[in-house]
């Protein structure tokens, strides 16, 4: 079901764009239907029902999979074996599955997005904005500049970021009004920020927003690890915002 799900719906992650045509297990009933923003679609498989609604979560999409077949009934270790496996799979891939305690067979799983995420380089040093870029390439990421404090705050609700980096020596306006830019700004209050810098002020940064700290010079494993842990904290910061919504 898992593996059908995640097939079924990968176009979802290009914001609800044409809806693909794999080969299916069994007919739909009735089809696809869209309401609110919910892509959904019931077929029969294997003598029952399965049941897919997915729904745009930034930065990835959310599934709901309900199975039912009423004329089989796993036992419940091979049951809760199969869902080990499947919420083991998604989080090496930074998804996560929950199982729904009010409707037996259904689950919710959230899936990443496949593309580059956004990540916004605030430093005036053109010698570190190349540094960052190559630090960040390959892929996984997709890196904007910003060398100044009015091109940050314009740009940071514009793109919105998956993570900023900034630099506290900044011309002008200093990379302090920065940080109290993106915080009482809606779009960017949430997005995690990596302060850079050599200044020794990491308990300072910390307590005016920042995510993070790394003192200059940085290195690429630094950088790389705090962004993970800034990815870490954003997926879990949104999965405690649906539970308790």
């Amino acid at each position: 079901v898992l593996l059908y799900g995640l097939s079924r719906y990968q176009k979802v992650f290009d914001g609800f764009g044409d809806t693909p045509n794999p080969a299916r297990t069994g007919p739909a009933l009735p089809g696809p239907s869209r309401d609110a923003g919910e892509l959904s679609e019931t077929y029969l498989a294997d003598g029952g029902r399965i049941h897919l609604a997915a729904r745009a979560r930034p930065p990835g999409v959310e599934l709901r999979v309900t199975a039912s077949r009423p004329n089989e009934r796993s036992p419940a270790q091979v049951a809760l074996t199969r869902l080990a496996v499947a919420r083991r799979l998604l989080e090496m891939g930074g998804g996560t599955l929950r199982e729904d305690p009010t409707e037996q067979g259904a689950v919710e799983l959230f899936l990443p997005s496949t593309g580059p995420e956004t990540v916004l380089v605030v430093d005036d040093n053109p010698d570190v904005l190349h540094l960052f870029r190559r630090y960040l390439g390959g892929g996984r990421y997709r890196v904007i500049v910003a060398q100044d404090a009015r091109s940050a705050l314009r740009l940071a609700p514009r793109v919105k970021p998956e993570a900023i980096t900034l630099d506290l020596m900044m011309p002008m306006r200093d990379g302090w009004e920065i940080l109290q830019g993106l915080r009482s700004h809606p779009e960017t209050r949430d997005v995690p920020v990596v302060v850079c810098s050599v200044l020794d002020e990491r308990e300072l940064a910390l307590a005016l927003g920042a995510t993070e700290f790394l003192a200059k010079p940085v290195t690429q494993q630094e950088l790389l690890t705090a962004l993970d842990r800034c990815r870490q904290e954003a997926r879990e910061r949104r999965d405690w915002t649906s539970s308790n919504a």
